[in-house]
């Protein structure tokens, strides 16, 4: 999800593009830098393109909603900044897009893809070094949310912290169609099925798409030689 605010985004390419200059990367250079949040372009000495992207946080207070799981790439780098309530101060920290997510027991998902909460205190300060540890996506986040979603279901009514969501009442009610209705494990299978064909299809188009880019650019190289 792109940060919305234009003046941090303007300010933090700026900042970037000067802090790249005085680094020793002599190979590579910017080609174009643009917001929302740090989008770049790298070019090399070769006219090679590579696309990096840093994305902008901002709160007032410690957690936010993240970007949405399932585009979202988890070592993304993310700049955070907390602001004071009267915006007089301002704190920054930084770091892989997953250091920030805590573990959750029993997460919500929102009205669209779920979008990962994400703590600014779990980020990097600024004098400390680069983490840079990368995780593997996870491939199977609906699987997570789907037990999530049951786990609220058995919570401790006891705890007070713990909120109650329309999501509980939701649950439960596919729950009982799924049981009225009496669809079978069968149905479900046949369904993913038939999903899994049509995403390979797409997929397949898209690849293709890619390779008739790339063929293009490829014979615009050679002509510019």
């Amino acid at each position: 999800m792109a940060n919305t605010d234009s003046g941090f985004s303007r300010l933090a390419c700026q900042k970037f593009e000067e802090a790249f200059h005085q680094s020793d990367c002599q190979n590579i250079k910017i080609s174009e830098i643009k917001i929302p949040d740090i989008q770049i372009t790298f070019t090399d000495e070769k006219n090679n393109e590579l696309r990096r992207k840093i994305e902008l946080k901002s709160c007032k207070g410690g957690v936010i909603l993240g970007s949405t799981i399932k585009g979202l790439d988890m070592n993304t780098w993310v700049i955070f900044c907390r602001r004071s309530l009267d915006n007089s101060r301002f704190e920054f920290r930084y770091g892989r897009y997953f250091l920030g997510i805590p573990p959750e027991d029993m997460g919500l998902f929102q009205d669209r893809t779920p979008r990962p909460r994400i703590k600014w205190e779990n980020y990097q300060q600024a004098s400390e070094s680069p983490n840079m540890k990368l995780i593997d996506q996870d491939a199977d986040w609906i699987k997570t949310y789907a037990k999530l979603a049951i786990d609220r279901l058995f919570r401790d009514f006891t705890k007070p912290h713990e909120k109650d969501s329309w999501q509980d009442d939701f649950i439960i009610e596919i729950i009982r169609r799924a049981n009225s209705e009496n669809i079978s494990l069968e149905h479900l299978k046949n369904f993913e099925d038939l999903k899994k064909k049509r995403e390979k299809e797409k997929e397949k188009k898209k690849e293709e798409k890619e390779r008739k880019k790339e063929e293009r650019m490829r014979k615009k190289r050679e002509t510019n030689l």
